[in-house]
C-alpha cells in the first residue's frame, strides 16, 4: 500500500500543521493500479531544482554560455530520506552529474576516463548550444520549516549557516565542496582590455 501524506506545513494564522499535498498526489496515492509496493512504482515529486542560467555582464547583458544545474531534496522539521527516497536520488544523481567527484582526481589532476566536466546541451532562450556543469543531487536538512525558523541546517549531512545556504543556491559557493566557486565564460570577457589599431602599434615602434 502507498504511504500516507506526511509532508505538511505550519498555518500562518494560527501554527497548526497544514497538509501540502497536491490533488494529483492524493489521486495517485489513492488509486489501486498505482500502489508502490505490488506494483513496483516509486512516484515522487522534486523540492527544487536550482539553475544558474547565465552570468551578468555590463555591457553585453547576460552571458548565458554556461549553465549551472543541480536537485536538491529539501527536508523539513528535522526529518530525513527513507531508504527508497535515498536510493531513487542516488540513482538520479548518478545519471544527471558531470562535475566530478573529489576521487576523479589525482594530486589537482583529472585520472584517465573521469567523467565529464560539461555537456553541450541547446538553450531555446540563448538560441544556441551552452555548456551545461550539472551538480546532481544534493539532500538540505532544515530543524524547523523554513531557513530562518531553524537552529539547524545541513547540506549533504554537513552543517551550514543561512548565508552559507544563499551562496550555495547562488553558485558562490560550490555544491559539492562549499568552497568559492569560479564561475566559468566561454565567451570574451567584457572586461579584456580592447586590441591595439595597427597604426597605434607602428606608433609604438617608433
Amino acid at each position: 500500500m502507498t504511504t500516507d501524506w506526511r509532508r505538511v506545513v505550519p498555518c500562518q494564522r494560527c501554527g497548526s500543521p497544514v497538509s501540502t499535498e497536491q490533488p494529483i498526489n492524493a489521486w495517485i496515492r489513492g488509486h489501486n493500479h498505482l500502489d508502490s509496493r505490488r506494483d513496483c512504482l516509486c512516484i515522487g515529486d522534486s523540492d527544487l531544482w536550482v539553475q544558474r542560467y547565465g552570468t551578468r555582464k555590463h555591457q553585453s547583458g547576460i552571458d548565458r554560455s554556461v549553465m549551472y544545474l543541480m536537485l536538491v531534496e529539501i527536508k523539513t522539521n528535522g526529518a530525513d530520506l527513507n531508504e527508497p527516497q535515498r536510493d531513487l536520488l542516488h540513482i538520479i544523481n548518478q545519471l544527471m552529474r558531470t562535475k566530478p567527484w573529489k576521487e576523479q582526481r589525482d594530486a589537482g589532476r583529472f585520472m584517465p576516463g573521469h567523467q565529464q566536466n560539461a555537456r553541450i546541451v541547446y538553450s531555446h532562450i540563448a538560441g544556441q548550444k551552452i555548456h551545461c556543469y550539472s551538480y546532481g543531487v544534493h539532500k538540505l536538512r532544515l530543524s524547523d520549516a523554513k531557513p530562518d525558523a531553524s537552529d539547524r541546517i545541513t547540506w549533504d549531512d554537513k552543517q551550514i549557516s543561512t548565508p552559507q545556504l544563499v551562496q550555495i543556491l547562488r553558485y558562490d559557493l560550490s555544491p559539492d565542496t562549499l568552497l568559492p566557486l569560479e564561475h566559468r565564460s566561454h565567451k570574451r570577457r567584457d572586461d579584456a582590455p580592447a586590441l591595439l589599431s595597427l597604426q597605434e602599434v607602428l606608433d609604438g615602434a617608433d
